[in-house]
C-alpha cells in the first residue's frame, strides 16, 4: 500500500485527516473496510512520535469520524493537544469489529504526519528526536 502523508503546522486546529480502511479479502484483493452497522466507539485513532515511538495521541474515539458504509472513508479532526509538536508522527485507525481489533495501516508510517512549526520543519524536529 501506498504510504498517506499529512502536512500540518502545529498552530492548525482545522485539519481533518481522511483515510481509506483497505485491507485484503479472501481473494487477495485490496478492498475497502465495510464500516457497516459500526457505532461510533468501534473506531479510534492513535498517534505516536515516529522517531521516539512515544504515544502523542492516546487511542480515542473523540475526532473520530465516518460514514457506516462499505466505502470505508474515516476521518480524524485534530484538536489543539495533537498539532503541538514538530516532527515525524505515525496516525493508526483502530477498528473494533466483533471484539477484535485491526489496525489501518498495519505498518508504522502508512500514514505519516508531517508536523512542522514557525521556526523548526518537521524533518529537523524528528532528526533532533533521533539524536
Amino acid at each position: 500500500m501506498t504510504p498517506e502523508l499529512a502536512r500540518i503546522h502545529t498552530t492548525d486546529t482545522y485539519i481533518k485527516i481522511a483515510y481509506t480502511l483497505k485491507r485484503k479479502n479472501e481473494a487477495g484483493t485490496l478492498t475497502a473496510e465495510d464500516l457497516t452497522g459500526l457505532s461510533a466507539g468501534d473506531l479510534k485513532f492513535k498517534m505516536l512520535n515516529a522517531a521516539t515511538g512515544a504515544e502523542v495521541i492516546a487511542l480515542t474515539a473523540t475526532g473520530v469520524t465516518f460514514t457506516a458504509s462499505t466505502a470505508g472513508t474515516v476521518e480524524y479532526d485534530f484538536s489543539a493537544a495533537g498539532v503541538l509538536i514538530p516532527g515525524y508522527f505515525n496516525g493508526f485507525f483502530v477498528l473494533t469489529k466483533s471484539a477484535q481489533t485491526i489496525h489501518f495501516p498495519i505498518d508504522p508510517g502508512g500514514l505519516r504526519i508531517e508536523i512542522s512549526s514557525d521556526t523548526q520543519t518537521a524533518e529537523v524536529a524528528y532528526w533532533d528526536a533521533v539524536a
